[in-house]
Parts: structure tokens; C-alpha cells; sequence
């Protein structure tokens, strides 16, 4: 999962989120993806999760969140696998003038696309990637294979070409590894003269036919992330299987169509905001989010994706009303406890307080 955008950099970051990470070694995956390992060994997370890395590039600050491929348990330090993007200011500039040894800012680990594991369970976990949206899927595949023996994975993965498969000899080292426990199912844009998957742009009717040819118990959660496509592709398939949606995980890493435009503010509201402790009062325009508001003020509010993919910019609205064009990267239950996105968020009365805890 990739996801972010850049705005002007004003201050040095003081927030208990942020910190500093030297860059341990620079692994090339292919030829326009590199995994970056960080100097972190004591860095808490969860396979699935992502890091936020913030950088000055031509005198502005971008913000951009990649996805851990590691899981702690296997791997002494975490890393992250950033896949070059035609015109991306930071996945250029990574890939091309980084440097081991260098230190970048870094937002600590977030996300909820993550699996809660049991030593006893014995479960068949279904994973759809493409492209770079192996990232995460690589540590949610390598925990269960560790913490659930009696546990099977099998992953289905597209990519254009052979060339272009992040983590193939890693892949191919895990199911040797684990053999009748990891199944690992290639979809190739463009196959090779020796090979004989599945060949073409993925759809409903191939996905199908997977899903349906899948030996073994019936998968107990799928879990998935790419391009919008081919999430649409996947989640086509699945309900046309009868998958009901409590099973299926999404991550997504590039912007979907706001589900509702019309949350958005058309008054200008006073608010406040909390912040490292601090009560601030807010100034919210029509239109505005109230992540955009509080950055024209020059607070120190958290975000990343400003488009409602993460939950860097997260918040508990104490008072009030909020509606938000989008929600899902929030689980039902933080939305139930009343967190909103503020990135997306936008009041709907006077009375709104939100603490960023």
C-alpha cells in the first residue's frame, strides 16, 4: 500500500509520533522497486501496517505511507517496498537518491488492515495482490505460516510480467519452505514462452475460477490490496461468490470515488481541536476539511494520504457532528467510539470537539 500527497514544510515535528529512522540497506527487487530496511530493531508494529516517510524535495514536504513487509517475529528489522511511480515525488526521489545511512522522518506505524493470529487455529486465509500491493500481504502471509502451524495461505498475485514480481525468489523460497501450507497463484499481464498460469488483465470471470478451483477448506478471511481495478475485480468476484463482507479486508493505495460529496461543509463552523494537549480553536470554510483548515493555521496536525485511505489524520470527536466523505480505512468499531478522519471530515455543527489522542 502507497499512498500520499506534499504541502510546504513550515516547522520540525515535536509530535510523540514522529521520529527518526536510519536507513540500514537498500534492497533492489526489480527493476523499478526497491525495499528500504531501516536501523529500527526495537520498532513495534503489526504485518500489515504502514509508515508514513516525510521528506524536503525541491524545497517542499512530502508526505508519502508505504507498507511494512516484515513481520518482527522472522525479521530482525522492519522495512518498507517503494515501487517507482511515473511522475512520484517521493518513490523517484527514493529510488533514485537514497542512500544507506541516510536519515529520514518517519510517522510510526499505523493501519488496521491487520489479522489477529491463534496458535490453535487451523484456517485457510485467502490473499489477492497486484503489483505493489504485495507489500503488506508478504508479513500478513509470513505471520500466519509462523504463529498458526495447523493454518494455510494461498495468494493470488498479478503483476505485468515475470520481471515485475516484487519478492519472487522470496515467494518462491516460502512455499518450498512451507509446502502444502502456502499456494502461491501468479496472473501475468504478458506470460513467457515456458509459462502456464493464468494470463491476461484480471476479471471477475478469471478470479472466479479461481476462487472456485482453491482446494482445502473454504478461506475464513480474505484479504486484499492494489489499484482500485483490480480491487474492483476482486471484490466482484467475491460477491458474486456469496463472500459476505465481514470476511473481506481491503487496503487500498490509490484514491477511490468519494462515496458522499454532499458531507462536505456548507456553512463556516467554529470548532476545536486538542492536540499533544493543547485546545485550539478552529475555523472550518465551506468546503474545507478540517485537516485543511487546521494546516492553513499552521497546526501540527498528523496526516498522510489527505483522502481518507489511512488513519494517520485520526481523531475522537468528543462533541458534536461530523460527517466524512469516506470511512473506510476506520473499523466499525472505531467508528462506533466515535474516531473520524479529519482529512475527509467535515463539521456539522458548532459544538465539535476533537481530541488527536
Amino acid at each position: 500500500m502507497v499512498f500520499g500527497l506534499f504541502k510546504k514544510k513550515k516547522k520540525k515535528y515535536s509530535g510523540s509520533e514522529y521520529a527518526e529512522f536510519v536507513v540500514k540497506d537498500i534492497i533492489k527487487e526489480t527493476a523499478d522497486a526497491i525495499t528500504i530496511v531501516f536501523d529500527n530493531p526495537d520498532l513495534i508494529y503489526r504485518p500489515g501496517q504502514f509508515l508514513t516517510l516525510i521528506s524536503d524535495i525541491d524545497g517542499e514536504e512530502v508526505r508519502r505511507s508505504y507498507s511494512l513487509c516484515t513481520y518482527k517475529k522472522v525479521d530482525e528489522y522492519p522495512a518498507v517496498t517503494v515501487k517507482r511511480v511515473a511522475g512520484g515525488k517521493m518513490s523517484n526521489y527514493l529510488n533514485e537518491a537514497l542512500h544507506v545511512g541516510d536519515t529520514m522522518t518517519v510517522m510510526l506505524p499505523m493501519g488496521n488492515f491487520v489479522l489477529d493470529t491463534d496458535p490453535e487455529a487451523q484456517r485457510h486465509i485467502a490473499l489477492f495482490g497486484a503489483g505493489s500491493g504485495i507489500t503488506p500481504l508478504r508479513g500478513i502471509a509470513r505471520q500466519v505460516l509462523e504463529d498458526e502451524p495447523g493454518s494455510s495461505v494461498t495468494l493470488v498475485y498479478a503483476n505485468r510480467d515475470q520481471d515485475s514480481i516484487i519478492f519472487k525468489s522470496v515467494w518462491d523460497k516460502l512455499e518450498a519452505e512451507f509446502s502444502g501450507r502456502l499456494k502461491v497463484i501468479h496472473i501475468l499481464e504478458r506470460g513467457h514462452a515456458d509459462y502456464d498460469g493464468f494470463e491476461g488483465l484480471p476479471n471477475p470471470e478469471m478470479l472466479t475460477g479461481i476462487l472456485n478451483s482453491l482446494t482445502g477448506d473454504e478461506p475464513s478471511m480474505y484479504y486484499m490490496c492494489g489499484p482500485a481495478p483490480y480491487m474492483k475485480v476482486v471484490e466482484e468476484a467475491l460477491i458474486k461468490k456469496g463472500i459476505p463482507s465481514e470476511k473481506i479486508r481491503k487496503e487500498s493505495f490509490t484514491p477511490a470515488e468519494k462515496k458522499n460529496e454532499s458531507s462536505t461543509t456548507s456553512v463556516e463552523r467554529e470548532i476545536k481541536v486538542i492536540l499533544e494537549g493543547e485546545e485550539y480553536e478552529l475555523t472550518v470554510k465551506p468546503g474545507q476539511s478540517i485537516l485543511e483548515a487546521g494546516l492553513i493555521k499552521d497546526l501540527d496536525m498528523p496526516f498522510s494520504c489527505q483522502s481518507g485511505m489511512c488513519t494517520a489524520c485520526r481523531a475522537k470527536c468528543l462533541s458534536g457532528e461530523v460527517s466524512m466523505e469516506e470511512s473506510d480505512a476506520l473499523t466499525q468499531e472505531e467508528i462506533d467510539e466515535g474516531y473520524v478522519l479529519t482529512c475527509v471530515g467535515h463539521p456539522q455543527s458548532d459544538d465539535v470537539k476533537l481530541d488527536f489522542e
